[in-house]
């Protein structure tokens, strides 16, 4: 079985070591001004790859809550978010279709159950 591509955004600042940016094809998309944060970069991953962002994604700077990346399937109708290896859960991640307003509903669940707030989990930008 054919493994699913995945065009993903996160932030440069949430990794440990930004060196893993390295392992996949990759672009910056935004410098920010916030040091923390570091860039919006867009990376190019598998599933199995994705574990590997994960687990460097849990550099924080004043609270424990989990850092996501979120994007979609290269080829179908599928949204991804992907939350940091020190969720609580090793990194949930959740595939569901664009249009499933219940599946959207339940990552933004869990990311404020994880202090996360809506606001900056509205990744899809749609009002639920």
């Amino acid at each position: 079985m054919l493994q699913s591509w995945y065009k993903i955004i996160l932030y440069s600042g949430s990794l440990t070591d930004q060196k893993v940016l390295n392992l996949y094809p990759h672009k910056v998309k935004r410098q920010l001004k916030n040091p923390n944060w570091g860039n919006v970069v867009e990376v190019y991953v598998n599933q199995d790859q994705l574990k590997d962002i994960q687990k460097a994604m849990v550099k924080h700077y004043t609270g424990p809550e989990p850092w996501y990346a979120s994007g979609q399937n290269l080829n179908a109708d599928e949204a991804i978010c992907a939350f940091g290896a020190d969720d609580g859960e090793n990194g949930k991640v959740f595939i569901f279709h664009f249009d499933d307003m219940d599946a959207y509903r339940r990552v933004l669940k869990y990311g404020e159950s994880k202090g996360i707030p809506r606001k900056v989990m509205d990744f899809l930008g749609k009002d639920v």
